[in-house]
């Protein structure tokens, strides 16, 4: 919305409301549509010529009739206030402002819409999908607009395929292709997973290409899965409540031999577990995965969740066998509007295309791994280490040598790992017999405040939850990576879901200090090396499987028990200090407010012992 002309229209549409200025924007399209330059008496007559426009087609004459609808709650003086604007406008520019609205004020629910266009993201899957003249290309998601859109601006000839859910959006999307003059173009409405319109003699279609943006953690009909027409869900179990991974067989299964489907996927099908698992190793297994794209957070307008590409190809003349990985949420790559939505910049899209056809590896951007490497997981911190990483508003560089030379043990050698109790509010009693911990009572100074912990019973037997001295609690969901040693318990206490317990084997009491490492934990290696085991799309989480191959130093415990006693030596003359300091303040407060009279009228209730 740079251009002046059509931010002036904008403002002057903003009173009217978002439907009925979709709606005026949209019926002036369709009267330019019939290259009709016309001057309207009366409401009634600009109504008629919306009806009688020469596009008889189903989506048309309900868009039609939905546009009329709103019309008639917009009185004739106002309609004609912007509509003797809006004859100074192009069908181009009212395209444009059509389409900011339409962006602006999305019709359907935030799950299902897609705003590509205005952060560079459309752009961005076009030039990925490589899109020929000649080929056949599919939406099945489409939305109101989309890449799909961005391939028929570029090119009005080709031959285009798009489905949509929503009745209104797909009305919309029809009358797009219709003012870009698509020659080539089919819009169908309907559930994509159930009902599949793009057949032909009782077959699914298959296209050259496919670029699509499914909806992000929705949950799909049981019926469409179970039904499964045209066998498009045999790539593994799908799941109705992860729906992402149905788009993507549905995909998968509308390619041809030689296909390409570019889709965009939040986090949770490159790293859920369960069936998403399954279904993402039979894609490995398979060859079908050829480029993973991670992209940062805060790229859509309604979530500030990161989002991926996941690039299928059944035709891997250059890459048989193994799978490219870029990472790039790369700082430079990106601008922020003053809403703090990311817009990826013309050289962004310019270096992550230019490394998925290069197929070069470069540090804490790109890399290359073989199927065989597979980790389990698609995530991009499993196979590209960032050259930089930020903790606690501090940047830290990170040196990879020393960090590949390091010596290390996975943190499941030497202690046992167990999730903490679910503990919900049923389970709260003012008598009950046991405390639980929470995230939230963990200490700056990395212990436990037990003087407001909440009281619970618990029906199940609860001895395996309760928290000994010398163990470790450290936070796995959420605010991942506070850790507290444990020294001090004087009742049962058991620790809520959110944390974990790690407690020394029995067979490592000679290898490791606790205290140790519990400071190794806090520091900002162990931080580092948390957040790389960290999943999660909205709330970051860590399994007690990938919180077990933390990687942690080998020191001799006779090393570590002289790093603990140092330390804690120290920290305890300094914090001595820092309350003897603090007396000072707040001796230097009293004699100014003793200045001002303020300790005559308030006096300080003496709360030290």
């Amino acid at each position: 919305m740079k251009n002046s002309k059509i931010q002036k229209l904008a403002k002057a549409l903003r009173s009217f409301g978002p439907q009925p200025a979709r709606a005026i924007l949209a019926g002036e399209a369709i009267i330019k549509l019939d290259n009709k330059d016309l001057t309207f008496t009366s409401k009634k007559e600009l109504l008629e010529c919306i009806r009688s426009h020469s596009d008889q087609s189903v989506l048309m004459n309900n868009l039609k009739k939905w546009i009329i609808t709103q019309l008639n709650t917009v009185s004739e003086k106002d309609l004609f206030s912007i509509l003797n604007l809006l004859a100074n406008y192009s069908l181009k520019e009212v395209f444009n402002a059509l389409n900011y609205f339409l962006i602006s004020f999305p019709n359907t629910s935030k799950a299902y819409y897609n705003d590509g266009s205005a952060t560079g993201l459309d752009l961005l899957t076009t030039e990925l999908a490589d899109v020929r003249k000649d080929d056949k290309v599919l939406d099945p998601s489409s939305g109101i607009n989309g890449a799909w859109l961005e391939l028929l601006k570029n090119n009005p000839n080709q031959n285009m395929t798009v489905q949509e859910l929503n009745e209104i959006d797909a009305e919309f999307a029809y009358l797009n292709t219709k003012i870009l003059g698509a020659t080539n173009c089919i819009v169908y409405q309907g559930d994509t997973l159930s009902d599949p319109k793009y057949t032909q003699n009782g077959n699914l279609q298959l296209f050259d290409k496919i670029v699509t943006f499914p909806p992000i953690n929705a949950r799909i009909s049981k019926d469409a899965i179970i039904e499964n027409r045209f066998n498009r869900f045999r790539y593994g179990d799908i799941t109705y409540t992860k729906g992402e991974s149905a788009f993507i067989s549905n995909a998968i299964s509308s390619l041809n031999q030689t296909g390409k489907a570019v889709i965009v996927v939040s986090d949770g099908p490159l790293f859920q577990g369960g069936k998403v698992a399954s279904f993402r190793k039979f894609l490995v297994d398979h060859d079908l995965i050829e480029t993973v794209i991670a992209l940062p957070s805060s790229l859509l307008s309604y979530s500030i969740i990161p989002i991926n590409i996941l690039i299928i190809n059944k035709n891997k003349t250059d890459s048989k066998g193994q799978i490219q990985f870029i990472n790039a949420n790369q700082n430079e790559w990106y601008q922020t509007d003053k809403h703090g939505k990311r817009i990826l910049s013309t050289l962004g899209i310019q270096k992550i295309v230019e490394l998925y056809h290069s197929r070069a590896s470069v540090e804490g951007k790109s890399a290359i791994f073989a199927n065989t490497d597979y980790k389990g997981t698609l995530g991009i911190k499993q196979y590209i280490l960032p050259s930089e990483v930020q903790l606690d508003n501090s940047t830290y560089h990170i040196n990879r040598s020393a960090l590949q030379n390091l010596n290390t043990v996975q943190l499941q050698e030497l202690v046992n790992i167990k999730r903490g109790y679910n503990v919900t509010r049923r389970n709260e009693d003012k008598k009950g017999r046991y405390l639980t911990a929470k995230v939230t009572d963990i200490t700056t100074d990395h212990h436990i405040n037990d003087s407001n912990l909440t009281r619970i019973n618990i029906k199940t037997n609860a001895e395996s939850y309760l928290i000994e001295n010398n163990d470790i609690l450290i936070s796995t969901r959420g605010t991942i990576g506070k850790v507290a040693f444990v020294n001090n318990i004087r009742q049962c206490t058991v620790p809520n879901a959110n944390l974990a317990i790690l407690r020394v084997k029995s067979s490592k009491l000679n290898t490791v200090n606790m205290i140790w490492l519990m400071l190794y934990l806090a520091s900002p290696l162990g931080q580092f090396m948390i957040q790389q085991v960290a999943t999660g799309t909205a709330i970051s989480t860590i399994s007690t499987k990938d919180l077990g191959k933390i990687p942690i130093p080998v020191l001799p415990l006779e090393a570590q028990n002289k790093a603990v006693q140092q330390f804690q030596t120290v920290q305890a003359k300094l914090n001595a200090e820092k309350a003897a300091l603090q007396k000072k303040i707040e001796a230097n407060q009293e004699e100014l407010y003793s200045s001002m009279n303020v300790t005559k009228v308030l006096r300080k209730e003496n709360t030290e012992n």
